[in-house]
């Protein structure tokens, strides 16, 4: 397994290694950001469009922020109500973007709370595909507060915020070493 900094990571020659990229973080602790920030740099410009370069994420959080939205509640309502449905979407969607061999990569936005979650991502990896792990550090107070307040409608219940945080397993590279390349952010 290979450490990557982030620099060496928007650089990735995803053409060549069509990565699966599993982000692993608390909420607040920048996933969706550096999900489209990587869009920007991979998929969304000129240059991309000219070598044709497609990719693709999954993000329960997507899904039920459409779900809030469709049926005008609160994020939370829509979370509570539609979280395990979600999660099951997502490995749905997953599996068959994993074996879509068009797609150059696959970029999972999801929490990962344990190390078996993130395994189980990997499953179903066909060999051709590299796979990339970035660990989030756990957001202070004052930037979960300034995403907080960036995030229109989409806060977390405090509760069910502390929950997750009781129940979430840091990355370990030396016990997680079934990822090509990692990435700490």
């Amino acid at each position: 397994m290979i450490e990557l900094t982030l620099e060496e990571l928007y650089k990735f020659n995803v053409k060549k290694h069509k990565p699966v990229i599993i982000m692993t973080g608390l909420p607040y602790s920048g996933k969706t950001t550096l999900r489209k920030e990587l869009l920007g740099i991979w998929r969304d410009n000129a240059i991309s469009f000219y070598m044709g370069i497609r990719g693709d994420t999954i993000s329960s959080d997507d899904i039920i922020l459409h779900y809030g939205k469709d049926n005008k509640i609160s994020y939370n309502e829509a979370w509570n109500k539609k979280i395990s449905e979600a999660s099951a979407e997502c490995k749905i969607a997953l599996q068959k973007m994993l074996n879509n061999r068009d797609l150059d990569f696959v970029i999972i936005d999801q929490m990962h709370t344990n190390p078996s979650s993130r395994k189980k991502s990997l499953a179903n990896k066909p060999k051709w595909r590299k796979s990339i792990l970035i660990s989030f550090k756990n957001p202070n107070a004052k930037e979960i507060e300034n995403r907080r307040s960036a995030r229109e409608n989409q806060v977390i219940n405090p509760y069910v915020y502390h929950t997750l945080k009781q129940k979430y397993v840091k990355f370990n590279p030396k016990e997680e070493n079934y990822f090509d390349f990692y990435v700490r952010v």
